[in-house]
């Protein structure tokens, strides 16, 4: 196993933003975030022991009557450990047994939705700007999440995969330790048996096996990291991995995405329906065949094109109120705020006429080539070094890589969240035309 740990970036004590965008979010790389980001949250006072173990009796006590899904790593079923259900305090007392039968690892708990006002830990300030969580909260038709408890003893893991949606996740341990195994995106495919399947677990001695893995011995190894008590790791898009919990292990796990990662995500999706649309090829003369392969979409990969454009609309829309609240009226962006209020609602409305404006507009037609948009940009040169220089970093990137509004830094200066919202919005607005288009 070739170890490439010298590749993660870690954030020790202190991070600055600027520095994780640049570093981490925009080249799509993971890193490690220190105790010190957690030492504060409730969770890591009350949840877990004085030698670093999940504090099981606490959490019977106060949360023993919820239901909670448990996978049962002893036992693999239909290329997944088996998936039951049952409630915290029958977990805790198989924890408490001895000579243990089974190894069972409860994941995937939605603690902040079973109890939302309990305030077990604070999002870090860089993972704020998470449009997954914040839509399916926003949300009346769907009652769930993408922020999960795991709790797991020595030994229990997590089968090799990439996240839902290719979104980004975050995983704190408020006890024990985790050993991850990371490869980055496209290095999966040198894995993948004869038949185009990938293993089940990368460790396996069935991966020696050169004709049923052809291309093994092609792969640099994953990127093995040791994620301790209280440290964060961060993991970007399309980076398929694999965890093991080498101590018993109590952590908190977000999957977000932002406009620095949504490109990935409306990637995926398209990769996933040329999948879908080739198997169903043979059907093609059938009505409905394009609603029919959306619908197939949604089961294999979670998501259809239309729950999409209701993630860009209600993140769209969410914006425009930001906007509106903090443009100052004579200032020289407010009237800029009302074409991109038309513009969205155009979008939203007649993605057709949308697409027309946007490539008549000067301003838009730069966002959309990927250059930036230079207007905004030119009006801020003038406005403080700081803007300066933010302003020179950002137009080296993709329009779909550049926003991130919470920047807890640099939040005080209101020029510059408006910058980063205008960004956002620009990504917004050439990608929903898009994807309406494409959904019709």
């Amino acid at each position: 196993m070739m170890d490439r740990a010298d590749l993660i970036s870690r954030f020790p004590d202190s991070g600055n933003f600027l520095t994780f965008l640049e570093e981490n979010l925009l080249p799509n790389r993971p890193c490690v975030f220190g105790e010190s980001f957690t030492r504060g949250w409730k969770a890591r006072q009350e949840w877990r022991n004085v030698g670093d173990t999940p504090n099981i009796d606490f959490l019977e006590e106060h949360f023993g009557h919820v239901v909670v899904p448990v996978a049962d790593c002893s036992c693999v079923e239909f290329s997944t450990h088996r998936k039951t259900e049952m409630t915290l305090k029958e977990y805790a007392h198989w924890w408490r047994s001895k000579g243990k039968s089974r190894t069972l690892y409860l994941k995937d708990w939605h603690f902040t939705k079973d109890f939302p006002n309990y305030k077990a830990y604070t999002v870090p300030d860089f993972f704020k700007s998470d449009w997954l969580n914040e839509v399916w909260s926003a949300r009346l038709d769907v009652s769930d999440d993408y922020r999960f408890v795991y709790i797991g003893p020595k030994g229990t893991w997590t089968p090799f995969h990439a996240d839902v949606f290719r979104s980004y996740s975050w995983s704190a341990n408020v006890c024990g330790c985790k050993e991850w195994l990371l490869f980055p995106p496209g290095e999966e495919e040198l894995l993948k048996d004869k038949f185009g399947h990938l293993p089940f677990d990368v460790t396996s001695r069935e991966l020696e096996n050169k004709e049923l893995y052809p291309n093994v011995h092609k792969s640099r190894g994953p990127i093995r990291v040791v994620q301790r008590s209280g440290e964060i790791i961060f993991v970007p898009s399309g980076w398929h991995h694999q965890v093991r919990n080498t101590e018993d292990t109590l952590s908190i796990n977000h999957n977000w995405t932002n406009s620095c990662g949504i490109g990935y995500m409306w990637s995926h999706l398209q990769n996933e329906l040329v999948l879908v649309k080739r198997e169903l090829e043979d059907c093609r003369s059938m009505d409905s065949w394009e609603e029919q392969c959306q619908v197939v979409l949604k089961a294999s990969a979670g998501m259809d094109y239309w729950e999409f454009v209701q993630l860009l609309s209600i993140v769209a829309l969410s914006r425009l109120n930001q906007l509106k609240e903090i443009l100052i009226p004579t200032s020289k962006l407010y009237e800029g705020f009302f074409s991109l209020h038309t513009l969205i609602r155009e979008t939203l409305s007649n993605p057709l006429k949308a697409i027309t404006f946007l490539e008549s507009t000067s301003e838009f037609e730069n966002a959309k080539n990927g250059d930036g948009m230079h207007l905004v940009l030119s009006s801020l040169k003038d406005e403080g070094e700081s803007q300066k220089n933010l302003t020179e970093l950002l137009p080296n990137y993709h329009i779909q890589k550049l926003f991130c509004e919470e920047l807890p830094n640099i939040e005080e200066d209101r020029t510059i969240l408006v910058l980063f919202i205008l960004y956002e919005l620009c990504t917004l607005c050439t990608l929903i035309p898009n994807v309406i288009m494409l959904s019709s």
